[in-house]
This record gives C-alpha cells, structure tokens and sequence, in this order.
C-alpha cells in the first residue's frame, strides 16, 4: 500500500504555513515574533454527479486560537494551562468567561489591532485568502469552507459560567515527555510511551480527554502527526526537523536538521533552535549542544600578572588550577557534560539580559580618546541586575583613582540606584556591572580588571566589569575574580 503523499509550503521566515497528507489539511498564522496563532484543521471533500467530480476542496470544522500559553480555544471550547516554570502541570477544562475581567471577543476583538467587527471581518476574508494561497501553492483544491466558525465558541463561551471540574494533570518523565494523565480523582485516564526518537509506541486512554501535548511536552498536530516546537516543526517517524535550524549558521559542522544532536534519550530541544553552549575563558566554543539557551564559561585559571599586570590594586583572583581548567575543557570537548564538575563553570545572564548590558556599557565607544571630544569615554557606565534578569541602568561618574580611594569608599561615582546587591542597598542578593573607561588605558594605577575596591563593594553574586579598551568581561563576587571571557561572547 503507497503511503500518502505529503505536502508542504513555507513563507519567506521559514515558517510552515500549510501542510496536507492524505486527506487532512493543516493551515496556520503566526504573529509577528514568529510564534503560531491560529490553525485550521480540514477534511477533503468531494461532490460527485453522475460519476463525475463537480465540486472539491476542504471543510473545516475545528479551528485553534493561541492567545496565550495558558488559554487556547477551540470550536469545542477552551483550555486552560497550568505551569511550574516551564513545565505544564495541569489543564482545566473551561467553563465560560462570564465573570472574566475583559471578555475574550467583544466589539472591538479585545487584544487584536481590530477597530469594528466590520474590521474583524475583512482582516478574517483576508486571512482565508491567504490560505487559499497557500493552498494553491502546493497544488490543492482551492476551496475551503468553514461549517462552523470558532468566533461563535468564543462568544458563547464569553456568557457561559459552568463549574470547571474536568482537571488533568501531566506526569511527564525526565524529558518532560507525557507518560501518564490523572483526573482530579487521581484516576489515571491516558498512559503514553514513546520510541526513542518521539514516535508513539503505547496510547491508552479510558476517558474523554486526549492530550496533544505529548512528547517533549510539545504539542503533536493530528492533521499531520507533527510536533510543533516553536522556531520548527518535527517528524517523529523520520526523526527529523522539517525546517532548516535557524541557527545553522553558527554550527556548519552539524547538520541543520539533526534532532538533539542524534541523542534525544538525555537530551531536550525547548523550541527548535536555541543551544547550551560552553566556551573558554579565550572565547573559544568548546560545544554547542543544540539544546537549551544556556551559556556557560570555564573560570579563569590566569594569575594576578596575567589580569592585573603590575598594577598592585587589582582584586583577587579566585578561579581554578591550569589543570583543572584543562580537564574542564577536555570533558566538554568530548561531550562528556555528566563528567564535568559544575563548579568549574559560570553561567551568563540570559541573552537578553547580556545585550541590555552591553547596550548600557556602549556609551564608552572604547575608542578612548580625550575628554573633550569624547566625555563618556572617561566615566563609568552600569548598572544592576534583577532577580528575574532585568536590567536597571545607573547613574553614570567619573571612575575615581584606585590609588587615591580608601578602602570602603566607592570605587566609581555611578550612583547604584535600587541596587540589591551594591553594598550602600538595602539586600544583598543581586548583580551590578559597570564599565572601566577606555579613556583610561595607559593612565597609571587606573585598571580595565576589576579593583580591590569593587572586589570590597559586592557579596557573593556574581557581577561584571567591562574593560572597554581591552573588549573583555571580568567576572567576580566579593570572593576576587572568577572569569573572564572577551565581550563578543555577550553578543547575540
């Protein structure tokens, strides 16, 4: 028997925007972060006379809207999400909107750019012409009729108020993968398992509920039995992605659509395209998982002459052994990460968090120069870090002579406005950062390192000093310094 012929489009942003197998048809609408929004599930249909094919095309009845991670509606109704950090843990079934603070579908569409529902109706008709389109282009029936809209769910839904008892909570394995399903009666309903590469091999269910997000906690489409990942789409029968990593241009060496770098019994991809990714402290990437968005540095093995040179202000040096180091490095090159002593790393701030700070040390161009031309090359630009990776900029000052400051005194004028960790706050559990001034470099006893006076102001979090001449990150907490990698690593 000849398997069905798959087909498939994408747009110009690689994002899979129709696929078709068989008999069902998967269309979908992503917004503007790339992320899907909407999907339309169809079945062909065919009207025959006299034998012969007078009208065909596809027939929706069940459409999906993604308002959020948490709430999801469909032409059945809708469900919500439970999480404990990035892993679901629980979805209820809804009961209607009636006593929600702002109705999902009023006139306007709350939270879409829709001014009248005369306006909802044209961007709809345009939206369908799309598929059409897409449709078209990989040689379908340009016909789709919808029997029933998901608009009138939303809105019934918008005046229902029914107990919401149908609880089901996800037992997932070490992958986060779905293995069972309870009710709220603690009654397992659904038990899954899975091949290793995703494939379902066991599907038992003895309830109405079906999970869709199974493998990876990732939600498995029925019309095409693909998993949605986010940044790519992945074929657990083929074991593959079906789109080109967005990332491939950082790892030639792999291929761009290789799951879990061909080991996806240990290892996890959260969307299709972030990596863990491990350097030294010369800035050299040591392996990049192609899982996770991590990146993690090996401590410094350097001495005091190597950061400091001569200068006797420098703060303290508490990295590790050359030959730890070297081992570190070694464990990592050969992918040995269950090996590798976690205390000989540093983890960076999260991607976002290293371009804002480097947004905010970027008022020093490192070009040095003198002080009339370029007055921000001479002072000190910072600021702090908050507990879920925010960025609060300070005051910017003159950087004020290691040889001249007493110890508890300020090592910089920057004013560490709100500062948890800067020891004028008022805790002591977050992060500053600052720059040293190219305009300084040649200056005697001014450093681009970090000082034994900022050594003296922070406790044990880590935080950061840019040498804006040099192009390098010093990392430190109250303890000395810690590592120190060159500042194209904090770049995207």
């Amino acid at each position: 028997m000849n398997a069905p012929v798959r087909r498939l489009t994408w747009d110009e942003d690689n994002r899979l925007k129709a696929v078709c197998t068989g008999r069902r048809l998967g269309c979908y609408t992503y917004d503007a972060g790339g992320e899907r929004t909407y999907k339309v599930e169809a079945d062909y249909l065919e009207l025959d006379i006299n034998g012969q094919v007078y009208w065909q095309g596809y027939q929706s009845d069940r459409q999906t809207l993604y308002t959020s991670p948490y709430l999801v509606f469909n032409n059945q109704g809708y469900t919500k999400h439970y999480y404990a950090g990035d892993q679901r843990v629980a979805s209820v079934i809804g009961g209607g909107l009636a006593n929600a603070p702002q109705p999902l579908f009023t006139n306007p569409v709350f939270g879409f750019e829709i001014a009248s529902i005369d306006d909802y109706k044209a961007k709809r008709t345009e939206n369908e012409l799309m598929m059409l389109r897409d449709m078209q282009n990989i040689q379908l029936p340009d016909n789709l009729i919808f029997s029933n809209f998901l608009s009138s769910q939303i809105m019934q839904q918008n005046v229902a108020n029914n107990p919401e008892n149908l609880i089901y909570y996800y037992h997932p394995d070490h992958l986060g993968s779905a293995s069972f399903i309870s009710d709220a009666s603690g009654l397992a309903t659904q038990h899954l398992e899975y091949f290793p590469f995703g494939e379902t091999f066991v599907e038992e269910n003895v309830g109405s509920f079906f999970t869709r997000y199974k493998f990876n906690a990732k939600e498995q489409d029925s019309e095409s039995d693909l998993y949605y990942y986010g940044a790519r789409y992945y074929d657990p029968k083929t074991s593959v992605w079906l789109g080109v990593d967005p990332l491939s241009d950082q790892n030639p060496h792999e291929s761009p659509f290789v799951f879990c770098r061909n080991n996806p019994v240990l290892m996890v991809d959260p969307d299709g395209r972030n990596a863990d990714k491990y350097y030294n402290e010369e800035g050299t990437c040591l392996l990049d998982t192609k899982v996770g968005d991590k990146v993690f540095v090996i401590k410094t093995s350097k001495t005091y002459g190597q950061i400091h040179g001569t200068n006797k202000y420098g703060a303290s040096i508490n990295g590790i052994s050359t030959t730890e180091a070297a081992n570190t490095e070694q464990e990592i090159l050969n992918g040995n990460l269950s090996s590798v002593n976690q205390n000989n790393l540093i983890e960076l701030p999260a991607a976002d968090t290293r371009e804002n700070m480097l947004n905010v040390v970027a008022s020093d161009d490192g070009t040095g120069g003198n002080m009339n031309d370029n007055p921000n090359n001479f002072k000190e630009h910072g600021g702090t870090l908050d507990v879920l990776g925010g960025v609060v900029r300070d005051i910017s000052g003159i950087k004020k002579d290691p040889s001249k400051a007493k110890e508890g005194d300020p090592a910089a004028n920057i004013n560490f406005v709100g500062s948890l960790n800067y020891k004028g706050g008022a805790r002591m559990t977050e992060s500053v950062f600052h720059s040293h001034p190219s305009g300084m470099v040649g200056v005697s006893s001014f450093l681009q390192s970090p000082s034994i006076y900022d050594q003296n102001e922070v406790f044990s979090a880590n935080s950061y000093v840019f040498g804006r001449a040099n192009k390098m990150v010093y990392i430190y907490n109250n303890k000395g310094i810690i590592g120190t990698i060159p500042q194209k690593v904090f770049q995207r």
